[in-house]
């Protein structure tokens, strides 16, 4: 029996490319745009997946946000922008723009903290 072709479906050309960097979805709490808190599923050093109505966001539009992590009894906030790079079902994504050395550190230290430590936060206790 023949093999059949690679499917040129929508679907299958809106598949992501491999991902250079590793996901996170432990330390990340919450993600602020306009004044709305979203849950984030997972992240990495380029962006943030959320989960939030898709119909609230176009397809590279350029967003600016905050994102909130908590860390014991801390929460590090990064403000930052980007653009939405994605979206669909199961919740939006968006690419950040280039991170300033003092973000990338922000980042790293909150990837080195112990796991023990980190947890989702309330949110309340994100505002």
């Amino acid at each position: 029996m023949p093999s059949k072709p690679p499917s040129s479906s929508p679907q299958a050309m809106e598949q992501p490319a491999k991902r250079s960097l590793p996901r996170h979805d432990q330390e990340i709490s919450a993600i602020l745009i306009n004044g709305t808190l979203y849950p984030v599923m997972n992240w990495s050093l380029s962006g943030v997946l959320f989960a939030a109505d898709s119909r609230l966001f176009a397809v590279d539009a350029p967003i600016s946000f905050t994102l909130k992590f908590k860390t014991g009894n801390t929460i590090i906030e990064v403000e930052h922008h980007g653009t939405i790079a994605r979206k669909n079902a199961d919740g939006v994504a968006l690419r950040y723009a280039p991170l300033s050395t003092e973000q990338q550190s922000i980042f790293q230290s909150v990837l080195k903290q112990d796991k023990r430590t980190i947890s989702h936060a309330n949110d309340e206790d994100l505002f």
